[in-house]
């Protein structure tokens, strides 16, 4: 028997309802079982509405339609943005907690051998910490390079897009937003189809060229995206799109390669 009122907002509900008019809460509520729990899981997953694999089909091919049709006010069709991004943050959280990754070869040890023969001992040391610091940088890269991409390198590939379209509608909130997909699918994308090379042939050429392939497809993606968020039609309009996505390409290299050196020359000691 449905309730009178919505369990959810307590607005009145009429027998034949079968969703609250108000929220939108299904009005035949049962109590939770284990059952509730695989239906909820297997819903979520796999149902046409709101299913993240069909979101991840619709970015394969329209990243851009995507994201306009959210900002748009069409939300209902696919997952959120955040929602998304914060799914695919989880999956790469427990493959690395479950998974060993490439690590490297490394001569640090030869390194360390050398240097232990210098007789100052506090140029020694200082050189020493130095290399220790240059071996946690490449072990915390190795591991997490990706997850550190996904967290803070999709903050300042909006704010260059937004610098880039700062004549457009969009401003840098609706920017970071597009960019949740975005960067989301991109993950994806290394997570199912470069990570797992890598890891089968643990090579370091594979290693630098599996890195290599991910920018380049990242750098094309997201021009494919951004030209088609803006709906300007003309092979100029997605070369602009191609230079501003080169432009955060080459900007977070450059801004991740100084926060790693001067970590590796200061341990951040200058900064607190």
């Amino acid at each position: 028997m449905q309730p009178a009122r919505c369990l959810n907002c307590e607005q009145t509900i009429l027998p034949e309802q079968k969703f609250c008019s108000q929220c939108g809460q299904k009005t035949d509520i049962h109590r939770l079982d284990f059952h509730y729990l695989v239906h909820e899981a297997v819903h979520s997953i796999t149902h046409a509405d709101k299913s993240i694999f069909n979101l991840l089909a619709k970015l394969s091919y329209q990243p851009g339609h995507v994201a306009r049709n959210f900002l748009a006010g069409k939300r209902k069709r696919f997952l959120s943005p955040l929602n998304f991004y914060l799914i695919i943050i989880g999956v790469f959280v427990f493959l690395l907690s479950t998974f060993k990754t490439f690590e490297q070869p490394t001569n640090f040890a030869a390194w360390r051998a050398g240097i232990s023969q210098i007789k100052d001992p506090i140029e020694r040391d200082r050189k020493l910490q130095k290399i220790d610091r240059s071996e946690n940088a490449m072990k915390f890269m190795s591991k997490n390079s990706n997850l550190v991409n996904l967290l803070a390198a999709t903050p300042l590939v909006s704010l260059i897009f937004f610098v880039f379209y700062r004549k457009r509608a969009y401003n840098f909130t609706e920017h970071l937003v597009s960019n949740f997909y975005f960067s989301g699918f991109a993950a994806s994308v290394f997570m199912l189809l470069i990570a797992p090379v890598i890891n089968i042939f643990q090579s370091t050429n594979v290693y630098l060229t599996g890195i290599a392939c991910f920018l380049l497809f990242e750098l094309l993606y997201r021009s494919i995206a951004y030209y088609q968020l803006m709906n300007i039609k003309g092979t100029r309009h997605y070369l602009y799109a191609l230079f501003a996505s080169f432009t955060a390409v080459i900007c977070w290299i450059l801004l991740s390669r100084w926060v790693i050196n001067t970590y590796i020359e200061t341990g951040f000691k200058s900064f607190f």
